[in-house]
């Protein structure tokens, strides 16, 4: 093994140590503090045509009593290379600071048979700031099964007491090959994802964290679980699990679950599952104590509402997970959502909210759409369930269910709530475009 032990690291232009081979070898870094910039790495991994079904890539360690900041397309990286036998070795990161930031990034990734490493950081702060001068590189922690990659991802661990993600930056678990994607799991006291946009869509890079089967993966996507003290996502950042394949692929999208005291999603902050192919869409569970969602974010003439969503879209046949909140009090304002949604032959989601406190407010939505056919006995689609002790609608907020299509059945809305007020224009109904529409049906000591 490869090992350093100063009181400051420093590598910068192009500098770096790379210990790939046939059972490649170990780093590790003991240090006060790390800086990386101007492209430097640390590379481990097993090397194109080399290894065998017994080899094991090298681990690579790095740990600073104080920071460690990669910056200007610096990497860490261990790798399974195209044509290598043989499984990945892990990255761990410890630090009371990481700082990630101009594109640099810290990952394992798989780009053969072979199983990639795992990647875990344990931080008192993690940020991840920015993306590269160019804009095209996201600054970025993650896990990967590349194209053509029979392998699969390892999963990504953080442990923290603040997580800062923004400007584009990423933090992700992906598939690209037929090996399924690694799981990603946030343990911190406050969560805060903050959007990267422009006046242009053309250049919008989301901020957020992704779990998904994407272009040409056959292999599923991973879960995505964050227990958080603060959760906060703001300005069209992003959460989302599920599948960005071929419209034909059989890949499976993973799950969120959401288990934290204070969720908020404001100007655009959007958490999601969903599928974009054959298979289908993995469930959105928050369990919470307080859920807030406010507003919306423009981005060029895009409008991004801050939302919670289940979808599958149009053209596809993959179905859509449920969505499910568990909390005491729900708020949802200023034209932000909540949907599940199958725009395709898939079958839609459907939503359940279960709340000691119901708000919705200035054109707040609660939303179930299909165009779905399918009918699964097991199991209703585009369905709103809602258990509360009060459900208050004012200025023109709605809940709907719609059905649009030939013998498409529209969702059901069923409502058990103490009192429920709906003022200034705010609507409950269950339609149908071309067919049935569901039922309604609301059990209440006081409307």
């Amino acid at each position: 093994p490869n090992s350093v032990e100063r009181s400051n690291v420093s590598l910068s232009n192009g500098a770096g140590v790379d210990v790939t081979a046939s059972d490649g070898g170990s780093i590790a870094v003991n240090a006060r503090n790390l800086e990386m910039t101007g492209r430097s790495f640390l590379f481990a991994g097993i090397e194109s045509g080399l290894g065998s079904d017994n080899s094991k890539a090298g681990n690579i360690s790095v740990n600073a009593t104080g920071a460690i900041n990669l910056n200007n397309r610096s990497s860490i990286a261990n790798l399974v290379r195209a044509e290598a036998s043989g499984q990945g070795g892990d990255v761990s990161i410890s630090a009371s600071t990481l700082q990630v930031k101009g594109g640099a990034q810290v990952g394992t990734s798989t780009l053969s048979a072979g199983k990639g490493g795992n990647l875990s950081v344990d931080a008192k702060y993690v940020q991840l700031i920015g993306t590269s001068a160019d804009g095209q590189i996201a600054s970025a922690l993650g896990t990967g099964a590349q194209s053509n990659s029979t392998g699969d991802a390892g999963d990504l661990t953080i442990r923290t007491n603040t997580l800062l993600v923004k400007d584009g930056a990423q933090v992700f678990t992906a598939t690209f090959g037929s090996g399924n994607g690694g799981n990603l799991s946030v343990d911190a006291q406050n969560v805060q994802l903050i959007g990267f946009y422009a006046e242009t869509p053309s250049v919008y890079t989301p901020s957020g964290l992704f779990a998904n089967a994407d272009i040409d993966a056959i292999g599923n996507g991973g879960n995505i679980t964050i227990e958080a003290h603060k959760l906060l996502v703001q300005d069209a950042a992003l959460i989302f699990a599920g599948t960005r394949t071929d419209l034909t692929s059989p890949s499976n999208g993973g799950s969120v679950t959401i288990n934290v005291q204070q969720l908020r999603l404001q100007n655009g902050g959007q958490i999601g599952t969903g599928t974009r192919s054959a298979g289908r869409g993995g469930n959105l569970q928050v369990n919470a104590d307080t859920v807030e969602l406010v507003g919306f974010r423009l981005v060029g003439t895009d409008k991004y509402p801050s939302s919670l969503f289940s979808d599958s879209i149009a053209e596809v046949t993959g179905d859509a997970g449920d969505l499910t909140i568990k909390t005491n009090t729900l708020l949802v304002q200023d034209e932000a959502q909540i949907s599940v949604e199958s725009s395709g032959t898939g079958t839609a989601g459907s939503m359940t909210l279960n709340a000691r406190s119901i708000r919705l407010d200035n054109n707040a939505l609660l939303s179930a759409n299909t165009q779905s056919a399918k009918i699964d006995p097991n199991r209703e689609q585009a369905t709103i369930n809602i258990n509360s002790r009060d459900l208050i609608m004012r200025r023109g907020s709605n809940i709907f269910t719609n059905a649009t299509g030939e013998n498409v059945i529209g969702g059901n809305i069923n409502i058990d709530t103490d009192v429920l007020a709906a003022v200034e224009n705010s609507d409950i109904s269950a339609n149908s475009a071309n067919f049935r529409g569901g039922n309604v049906r609301i059990t209440a000591q006081g409307i």
